[in-house]
Order: structure tokens, then C-alpha cells, then sequence
């Protein structure tokens, strides 16, 4: 019983004060930009089916082929050889790239004097000033009866 007085009595006097925090700001600024891309060399294939005449020479039967539009290609067919020829060059290509940069503070402490938001009214600290009076009485009141339990 005297342990729960004595923390009732300590928990009384303890009184707890908020910290006061400046507010933040979160700021997002967008901003847009070109960055150069490489795409890659290209490539082009060819499928020839050819055949030999009566007097042995070559000639192109069916010629097929793909590329992409990168490619430049040449071919020959001289003498009984095919010779292809393509070149290809890398492209830059400028893409639109949208960053977002987010400045974020981190809110801190303020020390010092504060501000009264909201001041009492006269009957606020009537009531106050009673209470006060009433947990001096009951410590007072406390303090005796411990006083003559250990007489």
C-alpha cells in the first residue's frame, strides 16, 4: 500500500511538456531533358538461290532479303562470284526524360520562448489554484497518517 502512495505521489508531480517543431516544406520540382541514346549497328541477310546455264555461268534465280532502315547494302554478281556489301552506322537518338527531384526538410526542435496561443480564463485558474490546494491537503494529510502509523 505505501509503494502504490508513493507512486501515485511521484506520478502527481511529474508534468510533461511537448517539444515545438519548426513545420517543413516537401518541394517537388519536375524537370525534363534530352539524353542521347546509341542504338546499336544494324544488320541485313540475304538468301540467293543460284543457278549455272548451259556455259557454266551463275545467275541469280531468286534473291530475298530483309534489313532494317539503318542499313545500306550493295551486291555484285561478276565472274561467277556474289560479293555483298552492307554498312550499317550507329544512331543517336535524343529521348525526353522526366526527373523528379523531391527536397524534403526534416522538421527539428525550437528551444526558447514560446508563444501563448491560449491564455486562461479567470474561473480556469480558480479551479487550478483549488486543485492545487486539494493534492497539498491530501499529501499533508498522507504524510501525518504515515507519521502516526510509525509512532
Amino acid at each position: 500500500m505505501k509503494n502504490i502512495l508513493i507512486l501515485f505521489l511521484v506520478l502527481l508531480f511529474v508534468g510533461c511538456k511537448t517539444q515545438q517543431y519548426i513545420p517543413v516544406e516537401t518541394k517537388t520540382v519536375i524537370q525534363e531533358r534530352l539524353v542521347p541514346v546509341e542504338v546499336p549497328a544494324d544488320s541485313s541477310s540475304y538468301f540467293a538461290l543460284l543457278e549455272c546455264d548451259s556455259l557454266n555461268r551463275v545467275f541469280i534465280k531468286q534473291l530475298s532479303e530483309s534489313k532494317t532502315s539503318n542499313v545500306t547494302e550493295s551486291f555484285k554478281l561478276k565472274n561467277n562470284q556474289l560479293s555483298v556489301n552492307f554498312k550499317s552506322q550507329p544512331a543517336d537518338v535524343k529521348v525526353v526524360v522526366r526527373d523528379s527531384i523531391v527536397t524534403q526538410q526534416i522538421p527539428y526542435p525550437v528551444k526558447g520562448d514560446t508563444q501563448i496561443v491560449f491564455e486562461q480564463h479567470w474561473w480556469q485558474e480558480t479551479f487550478m489554484w483549488i486543485g492545487i490546494a486539494f493534492l497539498i491537503l491530501i499529501i499533508i494529510l498522507i504524510i501525518i497518517r504515515i507519521w502516526k502509523s510509525k509512532i
